[in-house]
């Protein structure tokens, strides 16, 4: 079976990923042709609030609904596994991404986006499509935004702001 194409950058664009839509149910996905490689110990597929595909992690509401998608291995590098190939890095191509890096970026794609401080030491920065980037710093990194390093990405729904 052919993979899931996914556009990184047509996510952070336009909130895409892929055909998956925040709401979408499992049932759907499986139609999808993603049977999840991975779901939580001691718990059927089922049953599971998420799935895994590579190193994205599907989460998902009490009915059954795909509520976020996330990713905190941006620093080693994402992986759809065997169910998603990644199509367009955008910015993942790098190994290290910092704040400073990826606010160009956002603003060379003209995008708005929001940043937030979260405690203990991330920065979260939050664009429209309801995804966000959250980055690690330290007292010393939070002046210089070049040494604040993205960990994570999530897709959440439409609008929706990181909440810590």
């Amino acid at each position: 079976m052919a993979k899931f194409k996914l556009n990184l950058k047509d996510l952070v664009e336009k909130g895409d990923f892929g055909k998956i839509e925040i709401g979408t149910s499992k049932k759907e996905l499986l139609e999808l042709g993603l049977k999840p490689e991975d779901w939580f110990p001691n718990k059927s597929m089922e049953d599971s609030s998420c799935w895994r595909y590579g190193n994205f992690e599907f989460y998902f509401d009490s009915n059954k609904r795909l509520e976020s998608i996330f990713s905190d291995y941006v620093p080693q590098r994402l992986d759809g596994g065997k169910k998603i190939k990644i199509t367009d890095w955008w910015l993942f191509d790098k190994k290290k991404i910092s704040l400073k890096q990826t606010i160009e970026e956002l603003l060379k794609l003209k995008l708005d986006f929001e940043k937030k401080y979260i405690q203990p030491g991330f920065i979260v920065l939050s664009i429209p499509k309801g995804i966000h980037f959250g980055f690690d710093f330290t007292e010393n990194s939070v002046k210089d935004h070049s040494k604040c390093t993205m960990t994570f990405i999530e897709k959440r729904k439409d609008g929706s702001i990181y909440q810590s």
